[in-house]
């Protein structure tokens, strides 16, 4: 508290305040931690069996294989000290840290993310709460701390903390992550602090019930820490997915039904980010088609420690969407990160930030530009190539009809020529009688 204290005469809420330049420290690359999770469950089970480090599904010949599985009488605590520690262990060091909390609707990830409302003091705090109070037990006296909540609802990135509801995310050059203009960052001196505003945030998330979960959340939130010092500079995502739906499971009707539609779209594009990061041979990853792969972009193929935490039902009515984290899970262990330490450089002016921010965002609008002209011309061509396609199948078609019509009129013409013979034969043999 005594730090906490020592630091509330400098709290401020900043947006996008300038960011001092940095190098990075090259290390090896490092694959995505994958651990899994079951909650709790009393009932008839699809799991046939649980290893600290594998399980095995009923039906299925091949067990799943993870860096950590938590069986349903794990405590938070396990998950923070096996899963998570070594990300804000990283934090504290200057490498770049996210923990992603993955699964279907009901299946515990806001539980593990952030325990029971209140329990911040309690045994049953998540992870997250773990990771804060981690951080300031461990942060040198020169380093200052700054966080940043929003959620990614239907598309659009919404300020949990403020009014903004359709905020911009745009890449930072040179491959530095990315930021989002607007976003309100909070200056916090104590994880009460940190504690205060995740409740602010908290209550603004959007909530919905449905058949599978009374408290359902109806968006991704992404809980953003900054941690600066004079030689280091390091950011941990902390991320709670909306869950993975199936609508007739749901019960989702108007309102629920679009919500579901968008959640089950970004995590689709989050799937096929995972499948072509993890391909043998290289090709396209498309960051680009959402909003949530934009933000995670750096957190899966870039400079970060990553962890993914699966969460699971052990239901056997759950059997195909626990296969399903499962088998996500499995691609996802392949994808490989590059963390690398953040180490400041200089400090820049706020004018030559607004510029470097400006050039930045120019450069962007200028990518988005072609790249939006290049799909455009790209389904030009596919509509052309279709065209052209159906022309060639008709011009094949009349050729063919050509042909049997040129057999059958040279038919004929035969047929005539003989016929027109046998007369002129016949008045040759008259005329001579």
């Amino acid at each position: 508290m005594e730090r906490c204290s020592s630091r509330l005469s400098n709290r401020s809420i900043s947006r996008n305040s300038p960011r001092n330049s940095s190098a990075n420290a090259l290390v090896s690359p490092d694959q995505i931690r994958v651990v899994v999770r079951l909650r709790p469950f009393e009932g008839k089970s699809c799991v046939k069996s649980v290893q600290p480090d594998s399980i095995e599904i009923e039906g299925l010949n091949q067990p799943f294989t993870f860096d950590n599985v938590f069986g349903t009488n794990s405590t938070q605590e396990e998950v923070f000290n096996l899963a998570v520690k070594p990300s804000i262990e990283g934090v504290l060091q200057g490498y770049n840290g996210c923990v992603l909390a993955y699964g279907q609707t009901g299946a515990g990830k806001s539980h593990t993310m952030m325990g029971p409302s209140g329990s911040e003091h309690s045994s049953d705090k998540g992870v997250i709460p773990r990771m804060v109070e981690y951080l300031f037990d461990n942060l040198p006296n020169d380093h200052s701390v700054k966080v940043g909540f929003l959620e990614i609802y239907n598309e659009k990135v919404r300020d949990l903390l403020g009014d903004n509801q359709d905020l911009k995310v745009h890449d930072i050059a040179g491959g530095g992550g990315f930021y989002v203009k607007g976003l309100n960052e909070v200056s916090v001196a104590c994880a009460e602090e940190v504690y205060q505003i995740m409740h602010k945030g908290d209550k603004n998330r959007s909530v919905a019930a449905t058949n599978m979960n009374s408290r359902s959340s109806r968006s991704h939130s992404v809980f953003l820490v900054d941690v600066e010092g004079p030689k280091t500079r390091a950011k941990l995502v902390l991320v709670d997915l909306a869950g993975s739906e199936k609508v007739a499971k749901t019960g989702a009707r108007g309102t629920l039904l679009e919500e579901a539609a968008s959640i089950n779209k970004s995590l689709s594009a989050l799937g096929m980010v995972v499948n072509a990061l993890s391909s043998e041979s290289p090709q396209h990853v498309p960051f680009r088609d959402s909003k949530l792969t934009r933000i995670l972009q750096d957190s899966l193929a870039g400079n970060s420690r990553t962890c993914l935490i699966l969460h699971c039902s052990p239901s056997i009515v759950h059997t195909s969407e626990t296969v399903s984290t499962l088998r996500f899970g499995t691609r996802a262990k392949e994808v490989k990160t590059l963390p690398r330490m953040n180490i400041q450089l200089k400090e820049i002016s706020q004018a030559d930030f607004e510029t470097h921010r400006e050039l930045n965002m120019f450069l962007e609008t200028q990518r988005d530009f072609l790249i939006e002209l290049t799909d455009r011309d790209r389904q030009r061509y596919v509509r052309q190539r279709s065209q052209i396609e159906a022309l060639t199948v008709q011009l094949m078609s009349y050729e063919s009809k050509a042909k049997k019509d040129e057999s059958y009129i040279t038919g004929k013409l035969w047929g005539l020529e003989s016929r027109v013979a046998q007369l002129c034969g016949s008045n040759t043999d008259s005329g001579s009688d």
